[in-house]
């Protein structure tokens, strides 16, 4: 038996022990004092038996009924004066009946007046013991209630908010010397376990700087060939070095495609390090949204006359948003891509902002594509992963433009999240806290200069 189930043991026993003797003793008074009354009920009714002789004719009856009462008269002064009477009566001696018939009463009287006293005496014992045994069961629950609020409830509340704590990345509290019981047994457990986590998170922190560390240096030593790269075969395709045959000049134009593919994986690979690791400073700056929506609109016209999808922007509110211009543009250009991509051809994307009470801003991009499965939607936000789709030519990508484009929402303090349903497309959207409504003065100017 562990230490606290011993100490609870000893006191329930002792709680148990006191209170229900003193319970046991309260019943046994009670018995007693029921039994009293009972010999005082009995006493009444013998002698108004006994004064039902002189009325009652039934001379054998009544004898054999007294003589069935004398048995079970005590004290032995009863029962003598019984007989007293009995023999009177059946000796038919009138004068003398009646002389003993007062003898008895007088025999009963005192034997009422000694049992009174008694009774009253043991029902004081009665409420004597039965507060003690209310009161000792009272003290013990309270005390039994504080022992094991202290060596249970206590100890489990602080390894549950250590727990917490760790759970939320608060790793400087230091580990206390647990007591050598189950909880101590617990709380050493937990510490064991705390400190291989934290170990093993010390190691996956130095794998990830490594890596990281790793892709930035492979980053920065390829990007400077890569340029050398496309800039040769830029003058090849140009012309400078002479006429090209029409195959090999399709050739060296895959070439360069694919090296300007490289270049942007390497970009994206650098800005997703410096983002991770809190490098790359946001430049906030209050800007019209409507604005940075329409110049990523422009920047894509080309993607969207090659694909057939047009899209559709009108009517945006008039909100400014405190945000990194270019950073956020970034994100709006990288969803409008992925949703002309994957739409079909004649279809629109729409673009809207909408905005519920003091909350954030909320900008969707729709499209009406085939719609991503929900097993996928959590997985396109990784690097390097992206929704398939064979049917379009034009889907092609490094699978980092949504996560890239998730951290700096992020960095924001907004989130990307995506609402689709297979065969009915999807809506990419993102949520921009700080932002403000302009006045319909401040509305007309920008509309002015704009036109």
């Amino acid at each position: 038996m562990s230490p606290i189930q011993f100490r609870i043991s000893l006191v329930i026993l002792l709680v148990m022990a006191v209170s229900g003797t003193s319970f046991g003793v309260a019943v046994y008074n009670f018995l007693q004092v029921k039994s009293i009354h009972e010999d005082i009920r009995t006493s009444y009714l013998v002698r108004n038996k006994v004064d039902s002789i002189y009325i009652r004719k039934d001379r054998k009856n009544i004898t054999n009924e007294l003589q069935a009462i004398r048995e079970s008269l005590e004290p032995e002064e009863r029962s003598l004066a019984l007989s007293d009477i009995i023999q009177s009566y059946t000796s038919n001696s009138w004068s003398l009946l009646k002389r003993r018939i007062k003898h008895f009463e007088k025999v009963e009287a005192k034997y009422i007046e000694f049992l009174l006293p008694k009774a009253e005496y043991l029902e004081k014992n009665i409420l004597y013991y039965f507060l003690i045994s209310s009161i000792t069961f009272i003290l013990g629950m309270f005390f039994l209630r504080e022992y094991v609020a202290k060596a249970v409830f206590e100890p489990l509340l602080r390894v549950t908010t250590k727990m917490m704590d760790f759970l939320n990345g608060k790793y400087s509290y230091k580990f206390e010397v647990p007591p050598s019981n189950e909880l101590g047994d617990l709380q050493s457990t937990f510490n064991s376990m705390a400190q291989r986590v934290l170990h093993n998170m010390e190691e996956l922190e130095h794998l990830d700087r490594a890596k990281s560390e790793f892709l930035n240096i492979a980053s920065h030593e390829l990007r400077t060939p890569m340029t050398s790269i496309k800039g040769s075969l830029g003058l090849l395709t140009s012309g400078a070095l002479g006429d090209l045959d029409p195959e090999v000049q399709n050739m060296i134009g895959i070439a360069e495609s694919e090296t300007d593919r490289l270049i942007r994986l390497i970009n994206e690979i650098l800005d997703l390090a410096k983002i991770e690791a809190r490098k790359m400073p946001m430049k906030l700056s209050w800007n019209r949204l409507d604005e940075v929506i329409q110049e990523s609109v422009n920047g894509l016209n080309g993607l969207c006359k090659s694909s057939g999808v047009s899209i559709s922007c009108a009517n945006l509110p008039d909100y400014e948003v405190n945000v990194d211009r270019d950073r956020i543009q970034q994100v709006i250009t990288n969803l409008l891509s992925n949703a002309i991509k994957y739409s079909p051809k004649g279809k629109a994307v729409e673009v809207t902002v909408e905005q519920d009470g003091p909350g954030p801003l909320f900008i969707g991009i729709r499209d009406y594509g085939k719609g991503i499965h929900p097993d996928e939607q959590a997985q396109i936000f990784e690097k390097f992963r992206q929704a398939t789709n064979s049917d379009n030519p034009l889907v092609k990508g490094t699978g980092l433009g949504l996560a890239i484009a998730k951290a700096i929402v992020e960095e924001h303090l907004g989130h990307l999240g995506v609402q689709s349903d297979i065969g009915e497309g999807s809506t990419f959207y993102f949520t921009l806290p700080n932002w403000r409504e302009l006045s319909n003065n401040e509305s007309q100017e920008s509309q002015k200069e704009a036109a």
